[in-house]
């Protein structure tokens, strides 16, 4: 199993033009699985006085969609000692099953001031992600 370190950008999601999420290796719990990212957003030089939410009010509006599941949402994960926002999405069995067969996956953020949806997700990172939960 390769380290999120090791393989930052394929295990790396742009949301939008300001948004991305870093996938962190998955905490494997007895039924049900959390997958962990870090978000980071982007403000460019010419938004100092842009509308765009601050990062925590965006973060339980972070979602993914595996296969034909329901999008879940974030839950806020914080720690003192982290500098970055944490965010973990708990998976079902049956997402993780999807997971692991690479079936599509999409993310997005459901904010009013930042309504984002990507394209489907490169395989390469479905693959990284879903190694973790083998």
């Amino acid at each position: 199993m390769s380290s999120a370190l090791e393989n930052c950008d394929v295990r790396s999601i742009s949301i939008g033009s300001k948004i991305s999420l870093l996938f962190k290796e998955s905490e494997i719990l007895e039924e049900q699985s959390d997958l962990i990212g870090i978000v980071e957003t982007v403000k460019n030089q010419g938004d100092k006085n842009s509308d765009f939410p601050e990062v925590w009010d965006l973060l339980d509006k972070i979602w993914i969609q595996i296969g034909e599941n329901k999008r879940i949402y974030g839950d806020i994960k914080r720690s003192n000692d982290s500098v970055k926002e944490e965010i973990f999405f708990r998976l079902s069995k049956q997402m993780i099953k999807d997971f692991m067969r690479t079936e599509m996956m999409y993310a997005g953020v459901n904010h009013p001031k930042y309504n984002v949806k990507t394209k489907e997700i490169a395989i390469s990172t479905v693959k990284s992600l879903a190694e973790d939960f083998k």
